[in-house]
Protein backbone atom coordinates (compact mmCIF):
# COMPACT_ATOMS: atom_id res chain seq x y z
CA UNK A 1 0.00 0.00 0.00
CA UNK A 2 1.62 3.26 -1.17
CA UNK A 3 0.71 6.30 0.89
CA UNK A 4 1.23 10.05 0.84
CA UNK A 5 2.12 11.99 3.97
CA UNK A 6 1.14 15.68 4.11
CA UNK A 7 2.46 17.28 7.27
CA UNK A 8 1.67 14.73 9.98
CA UNK A 9 -1.30 13.19 8.15
CA UNK A 10 -0.91 9.92 6.22
CA UNK A 11 -3.26 9.54 3.25
CA UNK A 12 -3.89 6.29 1.40
CA UNK A 13 -4.90 7.22 -2.17
CA UNK A 14 -6.47 3.78 -2.69
CA UNK A 15 -9.10 4.64 -0.07
CA UNK A 16 -10.07 8.01 -1.58
CA UNK A 17 -13.23 8.48 -3.61
CA UNK A 18 -12.93 9.77 -7.18
CA UNK A 19 -14.68 13.11 -7.69
CA UNK A 20 -14.70 16.04 -10.09
CA UNK A 21 -12.51 18.91 -8.95
CA UNK A 22 -14.72 21.96 -8.42
CA UNK A 23 -13.54 25.41 -9.44
CA UNK A 24 -11.61 27.43 -6.89
CA UNK A 25 -12.50 31.05 -6.17
CA UNK A 26 -10.94 33.91 -4.26
CA UNK A 27 -12.87 34.90 -1.14
CA UNK A 28 -13.29 38.50 0.06
CA UNK A 29 -10.45 38.05 2.57
CA UNK A 30 -8.03 37.03 -0.20
CA UNK A 31 -8.00 33.32 0.68
CA UNK A 32 -9.27 30.65 -1.70
CA UNK A 33 -12.09 28.12 -1.45
CA UNK A 34 -13.57 25.41 -3.63
CA UNK A 35 -16.88 26.45 -5.19
CA UNK A 36 -18.34 23.24 -3.79
CA UNK A 37 -17.06 22.37 -0.33
CA UNK A 38 -15.49 18.94 0.06
CA UNK A 39 -15.34 17.54 3.60
CA UNK A 40 -12.75 14.87 2.78
CA UNK A 41 -9.68 14.43 0.62
CA UNK A 42 -10.40 12.97 -2.82
CA UNK A 43 -8.74 12.07 -6.09
CA UNK A 44 -9.66 13.05 -9.63
CA UNK A 45 -10.19 10.71 -12.56
CA UNK A 46 -6.76 11.87 -13.81
CA UNK A 47 -5.12 10.62 -10.60
CA UNK A 48 -4.56 13.99 -8.90
CA UNK A 49 -4.96 14.04 -5.13
CA UNK A 50 -6.89 16.95 -3.61
CA UNK A 51 -6.12 17.51 0.07
CA UNK A 52 -8.69 19.59 1.95
CA UNK A 53 -8.79 21.05 5.43
CA UNK A 54 -5.27 22.49 5.38
CA UNK A 55 -4.41 26.15 5.87
CA UNK A 56 -4.18 27.90 2.47
CA UNK A 57 -0.89 29.51 1.45
CA UNK A 58 1.00 27.29 3.88
CA UNK A 59 3.83 24.97 2.92
CA UNK A 60 3.58 21.40 4.10
CA UNK A 61 6.18 18.68 3.87
CA UNK A 62 4.92 16.01 1.51
CA UNK A 63 6.35 12.48 1.38
CA UNK A 64 5.56 9.55 -0.89
CA UNK A 65 5.85 6.31 1.07
CA UNK A 66 6.26 3.31 -1.24
CA UNK A 67 5.41 -0.05 0.24
CA UNK A 68 7.51 -3.11 -0.48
Amino acid sequence: MDTIQVGNEVIDPANLSTQLRPSCRTKSDGSHALDEARPQHFKTSGGDLVVVGKTPNTRYEVSYIKSD
